[in-house]
């Protein structure tokens, strides 16, 4: 199963796409990227991120819990990976 195909199974409606926009909203603010990365990483620390979404955005706890223990898709991809996300049945695609 493709990164894509695990997403869109995964994230099926409005509500759970709304949670991983928010998600990567959260990600993509730089000042929070800074406190949820380790020192020469670009990826992110789980730890790191699970205090500050306990601490900022307590709804968002289960979903990355979900996506870390429910699925195969790595956090970093989830969080990083250039997608379309719309808030429809639409399936989540790449942007060309």
């Amino acid at each position: 199963m493709s990164f894509l195909d695990q997403l869109n199974a995964f994230f099926v409606s409005p509500a759970s796409r709304t949670k991983l926009i928010t998600l990567r909203a959260i990600w993509r603010d730089r000042y929070v990227r800074e406190q949820v990365t380790s020192r020469n990483q670009h990826g992110v620390d789980y730890e790191k991120l699970m205090g500050h979404l306990k601490a900022t955005s307590p709804a968002l706890v289960a979903v990355v819990e979900s996506i870390t223990t429910q699925t195969s898709m790595s956090l970093d991809a989830v969080m990083r990976a250039p997608v379309s996300i719309p808030l429809t049945r639409q399936p989540i695609t790449i942007p060309l």
